[in-house]
């Protein structure tokens, strides 16, 4: 309910969503083969090929769910939406494993509500399945089957990065804090090995099916690049940064209420030593270690921390209703079917939506218009995000090319015998737009204030916008004949 419940609102956020579905199109556009390096749609004309970010696992399968449910802003979140589920499921079950039942159900409740959590089961993202292998990896270490924890832990590396192998080093602190290091020493072996070999396997196989180029660069410019050179947006390495996001940031500040009386019973308590205390510590003490010194880096690096953060902060619930017999599980049972109703039920979407008008205009487009059409852009106003995340949400959804164009040029560049569709910000349109584009594009939709401007409808053939408010974002893929063509001839 959390994660799909209002996922057929909105369109896909525009970057990284929107981009990711369209690499998953273009790297299942060949048939059982992955096409790798993977590719994307054309923006600008130009082919937006090599994209070598992360594994391509991952965007082969959600682009094979995609092709089978018909691709669409919806069908693109039903495996995140999955993996979200499995990632609650799982912090439960961890806190099951190591203490209790009750301790295992606050810490779930927790990691549903948590923001960053909710978002990123309910987009194209590759944080919560990465997460769903890392706990994974945890649930077998606790049930002392180091083999499953090592494999789980290498299968989450086919999804994003080596973050996923946590628990190795985190095994090992744990054995060296309860100075079992020597008793376990064959178990850490084992794990290695089986998360390292399983890890590796991604990258000989992408090596075999694509080049041994696409490993080089993937390991040289995206990881080391990411963590040592800085690429992009680079910063200093900040050790301290995990603490100014918990402190500013909307997604941690509410879980300081609970973290400063939770570490007041720990210590108080002196109860740092039990497990179930010890190995979240050690999970977020090693995540932040890594993370932090990283020259390229976002809050949401840190997401992985989330449940075992409430892992911790669930103790404080525990120890107050532990007295109850049956109660807790009556009484929390019915809050959390009455939280999941609310954010069912309350008017704020679950999954933000980048551009609204987009959700309009993409079917417009995509039913009246050619495969070949191009549709020009004007860079100004965006209610949400650049116009690069426009225009890639515009040829997602659509199929189509995207010009830039300034106010300078609009009325030359739209001239071009293959340019059916302009979009364009109110502002730009009274300013930029000449009488003889107006007359050359006479039909026009507004939604708040961004129009689209259209050659291809006849005028008199003019719709109401407002059946399309609800309706799912379906794409189109021109060049695919694994899609169907004509999704939206119910719109007429």
């Amino acid at each position: 309910m959390v994660f799909l419940g209002k996922g057929y609102e909105t369109s896909l956020p525009p970057n990284d969503s929107a981009l990711h579905a369209g690499f998953a199109l273009g790297t299942t556009n060949q048939g059982h083969k992955p096409n790798l390096p993977m590719a994307s749609v054309e923006v600008d004309g130009v082919k937006r090929g090599g994209f070598n970010d992360h594994p391509f696992t991952f965007f082969y399968i959600n682009g094979k769910v995609m092709r089978l449910l018909g691709s669409s802003a919806w069908s693109a979140r039903v495996l995140p939406a999955a993996f979200g589920v499995g990632t609650v499921l799982l912090t439960g079950w961890i806190g099951t494993l190591l203490h209790s039942h009750l301790l295992g159900f606050f810490a779930a409740i927790l990691t549903l509500l948590t923001p960053g959590i909710i978002r990123g089961g309910a987009s194209f993202h590759l944080d919560i399945q990465m997460m769903f292998f890392i706990l994974l990896s945890f649930v077998f270490w606790i049930r002392n089957r180091p083999i499953a924890s090592g494999v789980s832990a290498g299968l989450g590396m086919w999804i994003k990065t080596p973050v996923a192998l946590l628990i190795v080093p985190v095994a090992l602190l744990e054995s060296l804090f309860q100075r079992l290091l020597r008793p376990k020493l064959p178990k850490l072996v084992a794990l290695g090995l089986a998360a390292g070999i399983v890890g590796a396997s991604i990258w000989i196989l992408t090596g075999l099916l694509g080049g041994w180029d696409i490993v080089k660069d993937y390991w040289v410019r995206q990881l080391f690049g990411t963590a040592v050179g800085g690429r992009g947006s680079a910063r200093p390495p900040d050790l301290f940064l995990f603490f100014k996001y918990i402190t500013k940031d909307r997604d941690f500040i509410p879980w300081i209420i609970l973290v400063i009386p939770s570490v007041f019973f720990i210590v108080k308590n002196k109860d740092w030593k039990r497990r179930s205390i010890l190995l979240p510590l050690l999970s977020i003490f090693v995540l932040v270690a890594a993370i932090s010194p990283m020259r390229f880096k976002y809050a949401y690096y840190f997401l992985p921390t989330f449940p075992f953060l409430h892992l911790i902060n669930a103790h404080l619930f525990e120890r107050w209703f532990k007295r109850w017999d049956d109660g807790p599980y009556i009484v929390f049972a019915s809050i959390s079917l009455l939280v999941m109703a609310f954010l069912l039920c309350s008017p704020v979407s679950l999954s933000p939506e980048g551009f609204p008008a987009l959700k309009r205009f993409n079917a417009i487009i995509q039913h009246y218009g050619a495969c070949n059409d191009q549709v020009v852009f004007v860079p100004g106003y965006q209610p949400y995000g650049g116009m690069l995340d426009y225009s890639i949400e515009i040829t997602f959804y659509t199929g189509r090319d995207t010009i830039e164009a300034s106010c300078e040029n609009i009325n030359t560049v739209s001239q071009g015998d293959r340019v059916g569709w302009i979009m364009i910000s109110g502002d730009h349109y009274k300013t930029c737009i000449s009488n003889d584009t107006r007359k050359r594009f006479p039909t026009q939709f507004q939604w708040g204030n961004q129009y689209l401007l259209s050659n291809r409808i006849p005028e008199t053939n003019v719709f109401d916008l407002t059946p399309l408010e609800r309706e799912l974002q379906g794409v189109i893929d021109c060049q695919s004949r694994h899609l169907p063509q004509d999704r939206y001839r119910r719109y007429q």
